[in-house]
């Protein structure tokens, strides 16, 4: 029997070194969206690095990202039965407009996959919102060249964080007849 097992949380990434050049404690990372705005704010004007970007809106967004978001403020994006699409809800529409308020304060770069990557690794991104799956590239990028830490996906205000956990799967074999039956219902 062997089994496979994968799992991508999101994960607030972070550059210690720009954090202490704006003035920020990193030993107390961001832990709502208005806290990561202000910070992304004070990165952008006491450094020349850009703030924050995360996989969540422009090119290469992954929507699993983006559900997270919206269900941390209490949405949903697909009703429960998969009947409704849920984006009008109030708790979606406030989500977009705090990712909005975000891009308009000038502190959400829109990069793409490979620049947001590209943007931590060189030192000249805050914080990236991605999946925990790219922690070893990026531990690996700021080797030598900054200190890299890592904190949970914001939340709204007091409202818990709900994430959605992607990439998961579970493979099990065996050669035993009676339980290949067993796991195919029969």
């Amino acid at each position: 029997m062997a089994s496979a097992y994968t799992f991508s949380t999101p994960i607030l990434f972070y550059n210690a070194d720009l954090f202490r050049a704006a003035g920020l404690d990193p030993d107390n990372p961001p832990q709502t969206w208005a806290d990561v705005k202000s910070a992304a704010l004070a990165i952008e004007e006491k450094t020349d690095a850009e703030g924050f970007t995360g996989g969540i809106t422009g090119p290469g967004a992954v929507d699993w990202l983006f559900q997270g978001v919206v269900r941390s403020n209490n949405g949903e994006v697909i009703s429960r039965d998969r009947t409704t699409l849920k984006f009008a809800e109030p708790e979606a529409v406030e989500a977009v407009t705090m990712l909005r308020d975000l891009y308009d304060a000038g502190v959400y770069e829109n990069y793409d996959f490979a620049g947001a990557i590209d943007g931590m690794a060189s030192g000249n991104l805050g914080m990236y919102l991605q999946t925990s799956a790219l922690q070893g590239s990026l531990v690996a990028g700021a080797e030598g060249n900054y200190e890299l830490r890592s904190s949970s996906m914001p939340r709204f205000g007091d409202k818990p964080t709900r994430p959605n956990n992607s990439g998961s799967a579970l493979t099990i074999h065996t050669a035993d007849p009676l339980k290949q039956r067993a796991a195919l219902g029969g």
